[in-house]
């Protein structure tokens, strides 16, 4: 067995699931708005540190779908907080940005059963890590 990096030995999964969930939301932020950019709903300029959001076409409470790079976009605050994610705006603009066989996919296959376990989520901490890394070094 590979033994976990130190700083993930004194934290829960659940800890560890989190911060996960904080670097992927930070990693879509940075992707779609690092030096400016749109929310996907309703098209308002935002910048990934201020008034945006990483907004989930299909919500967080499906795991399937909550690291899936297509699900989640930058979205201003007040479409994802004040709005439910302007959905259907969202959606319309979605299509554009991936695709219509690419969003009936994520509808179709929101529901998969998806169990991650510890070492899942230090990976994918590792990785949006990296990612948001990469987007600040271009």
């Amino acid at each position: 067995m590979i033994e976990e990096p130190k700083k993930y030995q004194t934290k829960s999964t659940q800890q560890i699931a989190n911060m996960a969930i904080v670097n992927f939301q930070k990693y879509i932020r940075m992707r779609d708005s690092y030096n400016g950019g749109n929310c996907i709903s309703c098209g308002k300029h935002i910048e990934w540190n201020n008034d945006c959001d990483a907004g989930h076409y299909i919500s967080r409470r499906f795991k399937a779908t909550l690291f899936d790079e297509s699900n989640c976009h930058a979205q201003c605050k007040h479409c994802n907080q004040w709005l439910n994610g302007n959905i259907i705006e969202y959606r319309k603009n979605l299509i554009n940005k991936i695709g219509e066989d690419s969003v009936n996919e994520l509808e179709e296959n929101y529901t998969s059963l998806m169990q991650r376990k510890r070492v899942d989520f230090i990976a994918l901490n590792e990785l949006y890590l990296k990612k948001c890394r990469g987007i600040r070094n271009e």
